[in-house]
C-alpha cells in the first residue's frame, strides 16, 4: 500500500489513488493488528476491516497513520487473471470457454454489486513477459478485453509489455478504439523503456528540490537493510535523472495529453531500486504534473 500524492504538496486534496496489490492469493497469516493487512491477504478479517474502516484504530504507526490519511482513496489493483478465467465448470471438472469465468468466490468480493473499493485491473505484464508465471491464455488480448467486460472495473490499465514499447502501444491504440474515451483507462509508461544507468543532465535540468542531499529523502524503517550513503545518493540521483528522461519522452507525454493519467510500470525487478522510487515519482509529477 502506498501513499502517493503530488510533488511538493502533502495536502491529502492532491493525492490520486492509493493501490492495495495482490488481494488475490490465499490467506497468509492468521490475524494481524493492522485493519488493513497485507498485500496479497483475502482473508476474512482483512475483508472485514475493509468493509468497516472508521479512520481511526488507535495506531500510531506510520503504516496505519498512512492508512488513515490515505482511505478516502484506496483501491484494489488486482491481476484480472487471478479474478477470472476462461475455465466453466462442467459437472465436477472444468472447460476452456471462448468467454471468460469469475474464479470461484471472486465474484462475492470483486463484482460491481458485491465489491467494497474501487477495483482497478492489471493486465498481467510482469507476469506475461518477464516471469512466465502468467497462464499461457492470457497471452491472447482479447482475454483481457473480455475479462474488463465481465468484471466491470472502475479502471483498468492497458495491455502492456514491460520491455516493448512498440507493442504496448500497438495494443494501447486497440483498446483505446475498443474503449474510445473511456475514461476508466490508464496508459502504461515502462521505466524500462527509456532507462539509462549514466543519464546527462545539467543541474537545471531537475526540480529544485533535487540540488539537496537526495539521500536524505530516503526514509529507512526497522529491519530494513542500511546501504552506504554514498551508494544511496548514486542511486537516488540516478532516479531523478530518469525522471527528466521520462517527462521528456514524446510518448509519455502523448499519454498524459491524451488521457491526463500514466501508470507508470517495469519497477517489479527493473533497474531502479526500491529505495528511491518515490523520488523517480515525485520528480516525474513535479516536472510533467499528471496523475
Amino acid at each position: 500500500m502506498a501513499y502517493l500524492g503530488i510533488a511538493g504538496e502533502p495536502n491529502r486534496s492532491k493525492l490520486a489513488a492509493v493501490g492495495i496489490a495482490g488481494p488475490n492469493t490465499m490467506p497468509l497469516i492468521g490475524s494481524v493488528k493492522s485493519t488493513v493487512g497485507i498485500a496479497g491477504n483475502l482473508s476474512p478479517t482483512i475483508r472485514t476491516g475493509l468493509q468497516v474502516m472508521s479512520g481511526e484504530n488507535g495506531q500510531q504507526s506510520l503504516g496505519d497513520r498512512i492508512q488513515r490519511n490515505g482511505w478516502g482513496a484506496t483501491v484494489w489493483f488486482a491481476d484480472y487473471s487471478y479474478i477470472v478465467s476462461p475455465h466453466e465448470r462442467v459437472g465436477d471438472g472444468y472447460r476452456v470457454s471462448p468467454t471468460m469465468h469469475w474464479r470461484e468466490g471472486r465474484a462475492a468480493v470483486f463484482s460491481r454489486e458485491t465489491r467494497t473499493l474501487k477495483l482497478y485491473l492489471d493486465s498481467t505484464g510482469y507476469r506475461r513477459c518477464i516471469s512466465g508465471t502468467a497462464p499461457k491464455w492470457a497471452d491472447d488480448f482479447l482475454r483481457d478485453v473480455q475479462a474488463i467486460d465481465l468484471i466491470d472495473p472502475d479502471g483498468f490499465v492497458s495491455w502492456d509489455d514491460p520491455r516493448d514499447r512498440a507493442v504496448s502501444l500497438h495494443y494501447q491504440r486497440r483498446l483505446e478504439a475498443i474503449y474510445p474515451h473511456d475514461e476508466r483507462m490508464w496508459p502504461v509508461f515502462s521505466i524500462r523503456w527509456t532507462w539509462d544507468d549514466q543519464p546527462a543532465y545539467r543541474p537545471h535540468d531537475l526540480p529544485r528540490w533535487a540540488s539537496t542531499r537526495l539521500s536524505s529523502l530516503v526514509p529507512f524503517v526497522r529491519g530494513q537493510q542500511h546501504i552506504d550513503p554514498a551508494e544511496l545518493e548514486r542511486l537516488a540521483r540516478l532516479a531523478v535523472a530518469n525522471a527528466v528522461i521520462t517527462a521528456r519522452d514524446p510518448d509519455f507525454q502523448s499519454m498524459v495529453a491524451t488521457h491526463q493519467k500514466v501508470a507508470l510500470g517495469g519497477m517489479v525487478k527493473g533497474p531502479m531500486s526500491r529505495l528511491v522510487r518515490h523520488l523517480y515519482v515525485k520528480a516525474l509529477s513535479a516536472l510533467h504534473p499528471a496523475r
